[in-house]
């Protein structure tokens, strides 16, 4: 499968890819920077990693129908460069 196609239809990076697409690329993300067939856009957050996390989950569950509900903290490092970018 030629790699254009398959970005356009692959769901394992799909969030990562629709923001680049719509020139709002996650920093710390190397390799969706941006529309594909133009140049990158510069990423100047400085994450050391992709800022990508889930910090809240709601969903109804498929087979009881009972609401779940998960909530985890932002990792340290995610927190640092939410107060950093926030500055």
């Amino acid at each position: 499968m030629p790699a254009q196609i398959y970005r356009l239809t692959t769901r394992s990076n799909q969030i990562r890819f629709n923001l680049a697409e719509l020139g709002h690329p996650i920093c710390g993300d190397i390799k969706y920077r941006g529309p594909v067939g133009v140049p990158p856009i510069e990423d100047t957050s400085r994450a050391r990693r992709l800022a990508l996390h889930a910090a809240e989950l709601k969903f109804v569950h498929p087979k009881t129908g009972k609401a779940m509900e998960f909530k985890t903290a932002w990792p340290t490092d995610m927190a640092k460069l939410i107060e950093k970018l926030d500055a």
